[in-house]
């Protein structure tokens, strides 16, 4: 999460680890279940009869008041009951309604590690989480690094995507690469390759928020592949750029542009990636630059057409982009 623009509101995320002293709105039901205690026990104080059953009622509405304080930042406690995403989703709304950016890192890797040695070792168990994607809505979007399943067609990316598309989901989600640094390795395996409207902090935020980039390989592949451009356009001469969306009537043109570093016999191949399904393969010998046009004569009608690119060398996918959404109209 990044983009908060105010210290307090990163003091104040709703996580478990946060607490206050100064109650707020959602801690009213603490002390209305404290005063439900306290209240009675007071009265009965008074009674010569019944001290002793006041003083322990009393008690307990004082030790439930304490027990809660210093307060919780998040609703959710983690000793209590399977939450699933709902403490996630109240912490993506904070962000989302304070202009912060979410991602969901890199959702798609299963991480064991040990520490200690022998019988005082601890495992630390992390599971691969890619339902994340589809059980909550209002992020920005999510990291891929080493692993790149995700990025591939039909996965869970593009389960998003297409609910985005059929009016399921208010936003898409976006991709953006996460390096996932260990010591030793290289810091720049994986790149994010952002449109910038200006060279200044603001211009980076946004560009990430309207999901304006492709991420690449880099120094993994040694192809040094670019992509210098991807846009979609309609014989009346408009076009949408990465990330970008248009309504035609026409049927939709796609032009992608860009350079790579191959040596013979290496082949670059283009896959195009409409709405989940790769409906088109472009394969280049060894390229230098490449500079293509592809027209999708069957896109589908009275919907939102999503269209994305991943390229690869061999097997291994080098560079992947956000999609374009294009509306067809009818007639």
């Amino acid at each position: 999460m990044v983009g908060l623009k105010k210290e307090r509101d990163y003091l104040r995320l709703p996580v478990a680890g946060n607490r206050y002293f100064f109650p707020r709105f959602k801690d009213i039901p603490f002390f209305l279940a404290a005063g439900i205690l306290i209240i009675p026990g007071a009265f009965l104080l008074r009674k010569r009869q019944k001290k002793g059953l006041g003083f322990l009622i009393c008690a307990a509405g004082i030790l439930f008041l304490l027990n809660n304080i210093p307060f919780l930042a998040s609703r959710y406690s983690p000793y209590q009951g399977r939450k699933q995403y709902l403490p996630y989703q109240d912490l993506i709304n904070y962000a989302a309604e304070r202009g912060g950016l979410v991602f969901w890192a890199h959702p798609y890797v299963t991480e064991e590690v040990s520490w200690g040695k022998y019988a005082k070792t601890v495992n630390f168990s992390t599971l691969k989480y890619p339902e994340a994607l589809l059980l909550t809505e209002g992020y920005t979007g999510f990291g891929v690094g080493a692993n790149r399943d995700l990025l591939l067609a039909q996965e869970e990316w593009d389960d998003a995507l297409n609910s985005y598309c059929e009016g399921r989901r208010r936003q898409p989600a976006w991709v953006i690469a996460e390096a996932d640094y260990r010591t030793g390795g290289r810091i720049d395996s994986i790149q994010n390759m952002i449109f910038l409207s200006a060279f200044k902090e603001e211009s980076v935020y946004e560009a990430l928020r309207a999901g304006r980039l492709y991420i690449r390989y880099y120094s993994e592949n040694k192809c040094d592949i670019s992509l210098d451009d991807f846009h979609i356009a309609d014989s009346s001469g408009g076009s949408a750029f990465i990330a970008g969306e248009i309504t035609m009537r026409s049927m939709p043109r796609l032009f992608i542009r860009g350079t790579a570093k191959l040596n013979s016999p290496e082949e670059l191949r283009v896959e195009v990636i409409r709405n989940g399904r790769g409906i088109k393969e472009i394969t280049l010998a060894a390229p230098q630059a490449f500079d293509l046009e592809f027209e999708d004569d069957v896109p589908e009608t009275g919907r939102i057409n999503y269209y994305r690119l991943n390229f690869f060398i061999g097997k291994t996918l080098v560079l992947a982009t956000n999609p374009i959404f294009v509306r067809i109209k009818d007639g």
